[in-house]
């Protein structure tokens, strides 16, 4: 029986462009508005935006493989 994967391509595409975005947005806000904070408050700027991007990652990726998975067994009759 063949597993149809739904979702995946979308989760892909965002895997690729989040954090490309979250670089576009690091490099704008050092650029324009890094000047008015001090440099330990810019790295926690930087490092915030990171672990929230990371973690939007994780989560969409986990979603993934949880239904995926619980599909993949009730169609291969569990773990046996």
């Amino acid at each position: 029986m063949r597993l149809v994967v739904r979702g995946l391509g979308i989760r892909v595409v965002t895997t690729v462009l989040l954090p490309v975005a979250s670089l576009v947005f690091m490099i704008l806000y050092l650029a324009f508005f890094a000047h008015s904070y001090t440099w330990y408050q810019n790295l926690a700027i930087v490092l915030v935006t990171v672990i929230i991007v990371t973690g939007a990652i994780i989560l969409m990726w986990l979603m993934w493989v949880m239904r995926t998975g619980k599909r993949f067994l009730e169609a291969n009759g569990g773990w046996e």
